[in-house]
């Protein structure tokens, strides 16, 4: 097994940025290997064909990006404290998973067209919108999490792989709609803006770790 912990990846943020969160979190320091398309072909240490992969001492090229996330959540104690709260984690993982899945959807196929941020607002941001048809995928169901949280975390009392994945979506998010985040959830704004103040994500972010193209267009 390889020691230090290392990301497998493009040269973007993307899918590994939480991971590279979670281990700043905890001030463990981490390499970065840069792949080419060409690399992700290689079945036997990318099995889906496709990236993130990661590897750390107890792990060789795991991938998927969720399953490396809950790794560390496990690995590093920020999968909550009981099992309610476990269970709490995965479903806003799963919630952050679904909007996701619609933001890769507007920045490779709508490219961040006018009328696909429109469409896509209207859907996924717009709070009257809520209950419409959205496939599970509202930023108004993350805003909800923050209802009954405690010390400012979605799960629990403490820091967990949780306040990651919704920071790093909210994150995405406010690079497009910073004015109607900041209108309609103030509640986002302040977490992302809490979560980003913590000492070692704040020396993160203005480091060159920090890497500056977010997807693989350019766009976002």
């Amino acid at each position: 097994m390889a020691g230090e912990p290392t990301i497998h990846y493009f040269p973007i943020r993307g899918r590994a940025e939480p991971l590279k969160l979670v281990l700043t979190t905890q001030g463990v320091s981490f390499k970065l290997h840069t792949l080419g398309l060409e690399e992700i072909k290689d079945l036997s240490n990318f099995k889906f064909g496709q990236a993130p992969a990661y590897s750390d001492d107890e792990v060789e090229h795991l991938v998927q990006s969720n399953a490396i996330l809950r790794h560390l959540g496990r690995k590093y104690n920020l999968y909550g404290s009981s099992r309610t709260e476990n269970a709490a984690v995965d479903e806003a993982i799963d919630g952050v998973e679904d909007l996701q899945l619609k933001y890769v959807g507007l920045i490779y196929g709508g490219k961040l067209a006018d009328d696909a941020k429109a469409s896509y607002w209207s859907t996924h941001g717009d709070p009257k919108n809520k209950t419409a048809r959205n496939g599970g995928a509202h930023l108004g169901f993350l805003a909800s999490l923050l209802s009954s949280a405690t010390n400012g975390h979605i799960v629990g009392s403490s820091l967990t792989i949780a306040d990651v994945a919704v920071w790093n979506i909210t994150d995405n998010h406010l690079q497009i709609f910073p004015k109607e985040i900041e209108g309609e959830y103030p509640e986002l704004a302040q977490f992302h803006k809490q979560f980003a103040s913590l000492p070692a994500i704040k020396s993160y972010l203005n480091s060159d770790l920090r890497l500056g193209q977010n997807n693989g267009n350019g766009l976002g």
